[in-house]
């Protein structure tokens, strides 16, 4: 299964929502996520722990709220919910 990693147009407010629990979770496998979500350099890590967690987690398939068929890959207590084309949809 290939996963090439893509975003909405709504990434910064994703990233921005789930901030505290992005840096807490990320922590746990020593990944430092910098303060300033809104900086590309933040991004990008956040991008690249997010990357992690799907190449590196568990992965089960199931449904999602109202966006049916996704994909969920786990990572220690990090869960990424994606569509089929691998875009994120959800983390907690």
């Amino acid at each position: 299964m290939q996963k090439q990693l893509s975003f909405g147009k709504n990434k910064t407010v994703k990233y921005r929502k789930h901030a505290q629990q992005i840096r807490k979770l990320a922590k746990q496998i020593e990944i430092e996520i910098p303060s300033k979500v809104t900086n590309p350099n933040t991004e990008k890590i956040i991008d690249n722990y997010i990357m992690k967690i799907i190449s590196e987690g568990q992965i089960r398939k199931g449904d999602y709220m109202t966006l049916g068929d996704c994909i969920f890959c786990k990572l220690n207590d990090a869960i990424v919910s994606t569509k089929t084309r691998w875009r994120i949809c959800h983390f907690s």
